[in-house]
């Protein structure tokens, strides 16, 4: 039961901000709706003892909404440091080299610290995310 409602009230505040700002939905749906899925996993997984009141819905909601927008913050600003550092190394080493004027090896330095940049960033995405999401299996033996 409470799923249901924390869905109602989220899809009906989704679509309220859709009618003013369709972009503001689309980027609050994107961050509302892991933080939906890890809230219903954790009233589910508390539930059994005692049914949880409206007060713990919203405050379990907000620390999941917390913890997914670090998570996003965390990740990008993850990619934007290694993307610079590995940036910066291939330009060093082109300077160091001497071919700095050719071009190419920057352009390929810029393409090798993106992907590194991408790699490190969901790196550390996925550990923060399977540390701070609750654990299934867990969940699995507790019921």
């Amino acid at each position: 039961m409470t799923t249901v409602l924390l869905s109602t009230s989220l899809i009906a505040i989704c679509l309220g901000v859709a009618r003013l700002s369709p972009y503001l939905a689309i980027g609050m749906a994107i961050l509302c709706g892991p933080a939906y899925i890890r809230t219903a996993l954790v009233l589910d997984r508390t539930e059994s003892p005692r049914p949880s009141n409206t007060l713990r819905r919203i405050v379990t909601f907000a620390e999941s909404f917390a913890i997914i927008v670090g998570l996003i913050v965390c990740g990008i600003l993850a990619m934007i440091s290694a993307v610079a550092l590995f940036l910066s190394l291939g330009v060093g080493l082109a300077v160091g080299l001497g071919v700095i004027a050719a071009g190419i090896l920057e352009c390929i330095a810029a393409v090798i610290a993106s992907v590194l940049g991408l790699v490190c960033g969901l790196g550390v995405m996925t550990a923060m995310l399977r540390r701070l999401w609750p654990d299934l299996e867990d969940m699995a033996i507790a019921h």
